[in-house]
């Protein structure tokens, strides 16, 4: 059972459709069947940075599969992110860009092959750690800071990096 005596629809790996009801910065919440599911900005597209029309907008519908659904018990201790301070009592996490997995560039390894070179765009700087870029196909790469002179590295730069490993989810380049 599921909060109000609801019998819990959303199971792990089903695929659901919100109604988007609130959207912030970090994520969005919306409903279906009466429960609440939570997408982090992180699963709402394959592409980065997320163009315009993959971000979720309020009243909308929006597909997506189901990663965790939470017992009764865990949602007394849900982390503050995922219930927006306590505003929302989360029943399932779930994400939008594994619901579409036509898009997901990862399909395509003619894109991608260890060795090869790129110019990238920076979206994210964590001084002295790493930096997230841009493929020019829009898939997120992450540069690892810690064993080069990556302190010139700012948000908005243009920089050639090198494919040194792929996974399922991103690209590890260094700078070339």
């Amino acid at each position: 059972m599921c909060g109000e005596g609801l019998i819990m629809s959303a199971t792990v790996g089903s695929m659901v459709t919100l109604e988007i009801t609130f959207v912030d910065g970090y994520a969005c919440w919306g409903i279906v069947g009466g429960e609440t599911g939570f997408i982090h900005i992180s699963e709402w597209s394959w592409k980065r940075p997320i163009p315009e029309s993959d971000i979720p907008i309020v009243g909308s519908p929006l597909q997506a599969k189901v990663l965790q659904v939470f017992d009764d018990s865990e949602k007394a201790h849900q982390p503050a992110d995922a219930t927006f301070g306590g505003r929302f009592t989360v029943d399932f996490v779930a994400s939008a860009r594994q619901s579409s997995p036509d898009r997901n560039p990862w399909r395509d390894p003619s894109y991608f092959r260890i060795g090869d070179t790129f110019h990238g765009r920076v979206f994210a700087v964590t001084p002295g750690l790493c930096a997230d870029l841009s493929h020019p196909q829009g898939v997120q790469c992450f540069l690892d800071l810690r064993h080069s002179d990556g302190s010139h590295i700012r948000v908005g730069d243009d920089v050639l990096v090198r494919i040194e490993s792929i996974n399922d989810e991103i690209l590890t380049v260094a700078l070339a």
